[in-house]
């Protein structure tokens, strides 16, 4: 069974682009399909463009999050607060970015894991719908996947970015606190993919008592 014949890889596709746009994954294109010999300049240019959006990325990130430790300190020194309070308050913007290097990291090395992984599961669907007599739809699928995770795609992506920007402080100009919380988005979106891998292990177990 091919990747496109997936009931599984079909249902998660559309959230592996989603990821994709926020830099957690490479692209689906690039992991789900497999270019011809003469047609292996088309992946290499994906996977060019990825890291070079990455990189941009990266490098906004940290532009934006030292202005905000320039901008605390200073405010945190003009109030005499504690150096503990400092601390804390620029570490947590620090360990944000080592968390997001990772995530780049993870996206750039581990994508043939990742690839390995969907070739399993697409072998196993395939062993079993063979056994299976009762007919799964695709639209079943996608409806639990929506309710189980989609709702929590829609949390990360509005409520708490909205949230995370009203508790900025005011004095970072908006534009800044929004590429803050726009990357600080990324680190939530991996524990949404934690969450689709989940269920579509659940899925294969459910297969399998069918």
């Amino acid at each position: 069974m091919k990747f496109s014949e997936s009931t599984l890889i079909a249902v998660i596709a559309p959230y592996l682009w989603m990821f994709s746009l926020f830099a957690v994954v490479m692209p689906p294109n690039y992991i789900l399909r497999a270019a011809p010999t003469n047609r292996h300049w088309i992946l290499y240019i994906i996977r060019t463009v990825f890291v070079l959006y990455m990189l941009a990325q990266f490098v906004i990130s940290f532009w934006v999050a030292y202005t905000y430790n320039v901008l605390l300190s200073g405010f945190l020194m003009r109030n005499s607060l504690d150096i503990m309070t400092c601390v804390l308050s620029i570490g947590i913007n620090v360990v944000q970015l080592v968390v997001q290097i990772t995530v780049y990291v993870q996206a750039l090395t581990k994508y043939t894991l990742l690839r390995d992984v969907l070739n399993d599961i697409v072998q196993l669907e395939s062993d079993i719908r063979k056994h299976l007599t009762t007919d799964c739809s695709l639209a079943s699928f996608r409806w639990r996947l929506g309710l189980r995770v989609g709702i929590w795609f829609v949390v990360v992506s509005t409520f708490v970015p909205y949230l995370s920007y009203m508790l900025y402080t005011q004095y970072f100009h908006p534009i800044k606190r929004g590429i803050i919380v726009f990357f600080g988005t990324i680190i939530h979106f991996k524990g949404v993919e934690y969450c689709i891998s989940v269920q579509t292990i659940q899925e294969l177990l459910q297969l399998v008592q069918q």
